[in-house]
């Protein structure tokens, strides 16, 4: 399997003299591109990214709009952007949780973790990239 070449995240325009403050919102990437097997990719949204490259450069993190209730998604994807874990889908077969949202993503000692608002609660949770694998939540305070 290819790896993932030139990952590019886009934050869109930033610039002061338009927007005099700017909101954590504002701040999020609008777009990530990247080159694999001979193809540039794009995703955008415009309600905001947050991109995470996992460390082996065949698969990317996305947490999909990360304030919106209605757009909020987190998946993983191929080089060719096709999604392979959709986490909302996942939590609501293996946890049955209807209505998470998704908030974050990063590694913590070499672990992927997903962050989590459900019923007003914040959690962390390990995911593994390569089985599906879903760990304990972890309430954060």
């Amino acid at each position: 399997m290819g790896k993932i070449k030139n990952f590019m995240v886009d934050y869109g325009d930033t610039s002061k003299e338009k927007k005099g403050t700017f909101t954590v919102l504002d701040t999020l990437p609008c777009a990530i591109t990247w080159f694999y097997n001979g193809t540039n990719h794009r995703i955008e949204h415009q309600d905001k990214l947050i991109p995470l490259m996992l460390k082996n450069n065949q698969y990317v993190a996305i947490v999909q709009a990360p304030y919106s209730k209605v757009y909020n998604m987190a998946y993983i994807i191929n080089g060719n952007g096709e999604v392979i874990w959709d986490l909302k889908d996942i939590l609501k077969g293996k946890r049955n949780i209807d209505r998470p949202l998704f908030y974050d993503v990063y590694y913590i000692n070499d672990s992927l973790y997903f962050f989590v608002v459900v019923s007003n609660t914040d959690y962390r949770f390990e995911f593994n990239p390569y089985t599906g694998e879903v760990g304990d939540f972890i309430e954060s305070r």
